[in-house]
């Protein structure tokens, strides 16, 4: 399924996912796309930062989704 990643300034990415891939798989297409490392990332939909070791189904993130990356400062 295709959902769309927006950073905090504005610039979208699209990404393809299966609902059944961890979030890492997710975080992997940022990094790649955006240039973001994973530790460095924080993902946000609907409030709730996504966790590597769930899956994108648990947080009913369906075709379509917009999701954010929120990038670490630090």
């Amino acid at each position: 399924m295709k959902i769309t990643v927006k950073t905090l300034k504005g610039w979208e990415m699209d990404c393809e996912i299966s609902s059944n891939d961890d979030v890492l798989v997710l975080m992997q297409q940022v990094e790649v796309k955006e240039g973001t490392s994973i530790n460095r990332q924080k993902l946000s939909f609907q409030g709730q930062i996504l966790q590597q070791g769930n899956t994108i189904s648990s947080y009913n993130i369906q075709e379509g989704s917009r999701i954010y990356l929120i990038s670490d400062l630090l």
